[in-house]
């Protein structure tokens, strides 16, 4: 999976879980934008990487790992977002757009700066 997707999921599964880290997938692809059949797809691999546990076809439930995933990845994202604000003057949407897009040299090279 690739790092962006992988993010993209992470930050909206932050928005969209209840307090036990459940969320169904019909919200994850409306938050997302994208069918269910690809939310699927995408469930599948982290559920695999054990981020994630299945309840049934449509209930999943966000394991000790993913929750530390996207504590981290939500820190490292707006951290980023900031610092493009910081040193680009962007407003916050384009500098979270941009801070999305960025491959991860790209992110450590302006951090070392």
């Amino acid at each position: 999976m690739e790092t962006k997707t992988l993010t993209r999921i992470l930050l909206s599964l932050d928005k969209i879980a209840d307090e036990d880290g459940q969320f169904s997938f019909a919200d994850l692809a409306s938050s997302l934008g994208v069918s269910k059949a690809r939310i699927s797809v995408l469930m599948d691999e982290l559920v695999e990487l054990g981020y994630l546990e299945r309840y049934s076809k449509r209930l999943v439930k966000i394991q000790s790992k993913g929750k530390e995933a996207i504590a981290n990845r939500c820190r490292e994202v707006e951290a980023l977002t900031s610092l493009l604000q910081e040193r680009l003057g962007l407003d916050e949407n384009l500098a979270l757009e941009a801070a999305l897009s960025l491959p991860a040299s790209v992110e450590d090279n302006l951090r070392n700066k």
